[in-house]
């Protein structure tokens, strides 16, 4: 069952992958000349459609926005789309939503809209890529999601387009990234009529669309939590609760099959019954089944993400040392933080939410005899206390420290876990030993008690430094990670060390700070084609276009067999224009690694470029062959028919194109 999911999850798609494509100077638009007086370094990120996004500097705010720009002549339905966008999330302003700054058309003729540049990857790319998303990283997210929808319905906005790929994410690595709400380009204003923004025919995506929306009648906010509950099981199984292949079929299962099972994640971690039935009322047909607002939604998840943080560490701790510890109080800046949920459902509702009476009494009693034979003191802050609908939760201060931390360098004090001297009076080998159990196990934060303990007994202990460093980054507290790495190098200046290190600035945006760190490992290691890549990549995101170029070729001087190092070279020389010296580089990657869709993709592109169109063709065919889920491709392909003169196969290959893309939920 596992592996059907995960073949079902696979693809070749990544951030450079197929949406990326449109490196040739054909399939890319120029960014306009007239906007490059304030936003400076314009660098290409995806095309799509009739337009594309590309990042640039702000002269004017000193910051890195993503520029989205779409051609007048895309048609009036896709430019009032594109204004409708603009209009709707200039107005918010909101952690969870990404925030536009400005809108207009430029002098080529061009509509520009201007927005935060959020992100490393969407929740989309992460599902795609078979990442293992934890039931704690997912509640986190959609909390978030919850929060800001929560914030757009107040405002009288509705979504009507909510789904994994229009959520990015801020770390994404990390098991608490931040989450913002994108693309509210067919969003509904509250008092406009629906044929505003669609024509009064149905539009949105087919997986992710509530059964009263297909009609194409008006719609209330409950058909953007029905969207989400889509969301949430695509994110906790790895696939859309229904698969079809038209939108006509995915319509009626909509309308008519029930959700499937929901028991277990993609990785066979158990998904609590709580999880499961705020999923399934979410899925209701009927929207007077499902929740009212998100509101109630976020309540139900915050509540879930206390339950579970509150639980599953003490019966850890209890394994290994069967003595309770403590959590010291800290205000939360970003949550409601009450012991009990004002929404109540109704009866029959209630009871899927509830813990039974004698499961709850036997807990406690369990909690109290343990405390009373360790004759242990628990501070009233982290006593528990039940909540309305019966669940074992703890009071505000007992929060164990990672379930409100949001954002990385928060200026607030990070729950830090108390635990008694028995367990901290211990040798230094055993404490390290111990810390790494807990760090194996994800339990940072008492990880980083016990690395504390070793760093007071002994401050030139570099594993203590380096391991702590490990736990701080997880628990989002970035800037002492990279103090505390810091201090490792200057104890032991290893290359493991400083590459960790360079790193971690490349995770925190201090791509310049990585830079010197490559520039110092190479000078130890000349002949280490990995920091030689590394630093090319770095490049590449300053934009230092000439350099990455010559790290990549001393990366394929020092290993001439890396597929990767060739695509990534062959990348900067189509930047440079010099698109003969792509193909070859292309053309080697294809050679290393014949079954890659990508890479056929990119030489294909750039043999548009060349306008080698019957190659190209033959490219995108295989890119296709390889990859047959990704719609772009035949798009791409359907040019490279136009210019060949085709006219009949490139209509086939943009209905194909347009298919795959509903399937897929990037429509």
């Amino acid at each position: 069952m596992h592996s059907a999911r995960q073949s079902m999850r696979r693809t070749l798609c990544s951030r450079a992958n197929a949406k990326n494509f449109a490196l040739m100077q054909n399939a890319q638009p120029q960014f306009p000349a007239s906007l490059e007086e304030r936003y400076k370094q314009p660098r290409f990120i995806s095309a799509g459609g009739s337009g594309a996004v590309f990042s640039a500097l702000d002269s004017n705010l000193n910051k890195k926005v993503a520029i989205k720009l779409l051609n007048v002549n895309a048609g009036d339905q896709k430019l009032l789309r594109f204004q409708q966008e603009a209009k709707v999330i200039g107005k918010f302003t909101h952690p969870n939503i990404v925030s536009a700054m400005d809108f207009g058309i430029a002098e080529e003729k061009v509509a520009y809209l201007v927005l935060d540049l959020v992100g490393d990857a969407s929740l989309n790319e992460l599902i795609k890529r078979g990442e293992t998303l934890s039931i704690n990283k997912c509640l986190h997210i959609f909390q978030q999601i919850c929060a800001g929808m929560t914030y757009a319905h107040a405002h009288g906005v509705l979504h009507r387009d909510l789904k994994p790929s229009n959520v990015l994410l801020e770390n994404s690595s990390s098991e608490y990234p931040v989450a913002k709400i994108a693309d509210f380009g067919i969003a509904k204003l509250a008092g406009t009529l629906i044929f505003a923004t669609t024509g009064n025919i149905y539009i949105g995506t087919p997986t992710f669309t509530s059964p009263e929306q297909f009609s194409g009648a008006d719609v209330d906010e409950r058909a953007d939590i029905y969207s989400f509950g889509c969301l949430m099981f695509t994110a906790l199984q790895g696939q859309t609760p229904f698969l079809g292949g038209n939108t006509t079929e995915l319509a009626l299962k909509h309308a008519n099959e029930a959700v499937p099972e929901l028991d277990e994640t993609y990785s066979a971690e158990e998904i609590p019954a709580a999880l499961q039935e705020i999923v399934y009322t979410c899925l209701e047909k009927d929207p007077a089944e499902r929740f009212d607002n998100f509101s109630q939604v976020e309540r139900l998840v915050t509540q879930l993400q206390r339950d579970i943080s509150d639980l599953e560490p003490t019966v850890e701790l209890k394994a290994v040392s069967a003595e309770p510890y403590a959590v010291s109080s800290s205000s939360n800046p970003y949550s409601e933080t009450t012991d009990s949920i004002p929404f109540q459902l109704g009866e029959s509702k209630a009871s899927k939410f509830a813990v039974t009476g004698a499961a709850l009494i036997v807990v406690v009693l369990g909690l109290l005899i343990c405390s009373t034979l360790l004759n242990s003191n628990i501070p009233p802050a982290s006593k528990t206390a039940t909540t309305t609908s019966g669940a074992l939760a703890t009071s505000e201060a007992g929060i164990p420290p990672h379930v409100f931390h949001h954002r990385i360098d928060q200026s607030h004090s990070w729950r830090q876990p108390k635990l008694p001297e028995s367990m901290l009076d211990k040798p230094i080998p055993t404490l390290l030993e111990t810390a790494e159990m807990h760090l194996g196990k994800r339990e940072y934060a008492i990880a980083n008690c016990y690395l504390d303990r070793v760093i007071e007994k002994q401050p030139n202990n570099p594993k203590g430094w380096k391991l702590r460093s490990e736990s701080r980054k997880e628990l989002g507290n970035y800037q002492e990670a990279l103090s505390d790495i810091s201090a490792a190098i200057q104890l032991k200046p290893d290359e493991k060390l400083i590459q960790r290190r360079a790193h971690l600035r490349k995770e925190t945006g201090a791509l310049k700070e990585a830079l010197a760190d490559y520039d110092y490992l190479i000078k130890l290691n000349p002949k280490s084609a990995k920091n030689h890549k590394e630093r090319a990549k770095i490049c590449e995101e300053l934009s230092r276009d000439k350099e990455a170029l010559a790290s990549f070729s001393k990366c394929i001087e020092l290993a001439p067999e890396d597929d990767s190092a060739h695509r990534s070279r062959g990348r900067q020389y189509q930047i440079a224009g010099e698109f003969q010296k792509a193909v070859e580089d292309f053309t080697k990657a294809i050679e290393l690694k014949p079954k890659h869709a990508e890479y056929y993709g990119f030489r294909a592109n750039t043999l548009m470029s060349l306008e080698r169109y019957k190659e190209a063709a033959e490219d995108y065919t295989k890119a296709i062959e390889y990859d047959e889920d990704t719609g772009l491709y035949y798009h791409l392909r359907a040019a490279a028919y136009k210019k060949l003169g085709l006219t009949e196969l490139a209509k086939k290959d943009e209905s194909r194109s347009h298919l795959k893309e509903m399937e897929s939920g990037d429509y």
